[in-house]
């Protein structure tokens, strides 16, 4: 499958860049030819120049768009073996090619040399740049996304992110506002990390998995009945996941954790 859709990738990027490159060609060949004719004036060869790099410019534009419809439909994920590994990347031998993918240091830890995994990818795609992106849970890969779309938020910083905390604990940070604890990753300041709570919180609000010590997860409908308890008394979603967040490191059980709201909110 994988190497199906590739091959249709591949051929029609090709198309358009050839289709593209024709054009320029043409431009480069034809026009300038015009442009050197004894017959025309100044002026109309100036026209006739600006008419050559508006072609350039079009047609680059043209392969660039060809390239983003072309990545959004590459593929969703690439499964292999684990043939290297680095502190920021690993490599997967997929049919005897070896796909080099950039990774949090949480996808980093999920995998091991000679495993073989499935990496849920992004390519990101720019006019000077074409990496690839890999993670092993697809809760990552979302984050991922939701991340890059923050202004001044590229690719590499929002690894940097995900590779800070766990993403349960990351993505609790974001939902209860916690600008100190986004702060402590490396490379992350103030007002980017504002600017993540500020886009963000009510989105991972919707999704979050709330942890604590005593049981593995409090998910699902028992975090839906938290909630909107905690909103039918005019908190916002935010608030709510917050204060369950916090009630939810002290005691254990969905009834107990309203309780220990309510006792938060009467104090």
């Amino acid at each position: 499958m994988l190497t199906t859709t590739l091959r249709g990738v591949i051929f029609y990027g090709s198309a358009c860049l050839r289709v593209s490159l024709g054009a320029i060609n043409c431009a480069n060949g034809i026009i300038p030819q015009l442009a050197r004719s004894a017959n025309i004036t100044f002026s109309q060869r100036l026209k006739i120049s600006l008419c050559v790099a508006q072609y350039h410019s079009r047609f680059a534009r043209i392969s660039l768009a060809c390239l983003h419809a072309t990545k959004e439909n590459m593929y969703n994920y690439i499964q292999g073996k684990i043939v290297d590994k680095t502190l920021t990347s690993i490599v997967v031998d997929n049919n005897g090619i070896g796909y080099e993918i950039g990774v949090s240091g949480n996808t980093l830890m999920d995998v091991d040399l000679g495993e073989i995994v499935k990496i849920y990818t992004y390519l990101y795609v720019r006019e000077d740049e074409m990496s690839l992106y890999g993670f092993s849970r697809t809760d990552e890969k979302k984050l991922f996304m939701r991340l890059i779309e923050i202004s001044g938020i590229g690719p590499k910083l929002a690894m940097q992110i995900l590779g800070g905390y766990d993403l349960k604990t990351l993505t609790v940070a974001i939902a209860s506002g916690d600008v100190k604890t986004l702060t402590k990753i490396k490379g992350l300041g103030k007002k980017t990390a504002e600017l993540i709570v500020l886009s963000l919180r009510e989105q991972v609000a919707d999704d979050i998995t709330i942890f604590n010590d005593h049981q593995d997860a409090l998910t699902g409908e028992d975090l839906a009945d938290v909630v909107f308890a905690l909103e039918s008394l005019g908190l916002s979603k935010t608030d709510a996941v917050r204060m369950a967040t916090e009630a939810s490191k002290r005691v254990q059980g969905t009834e107990n954790i309203i309780r220990a709201c309510l006792q938060s909110l009467n104090k």
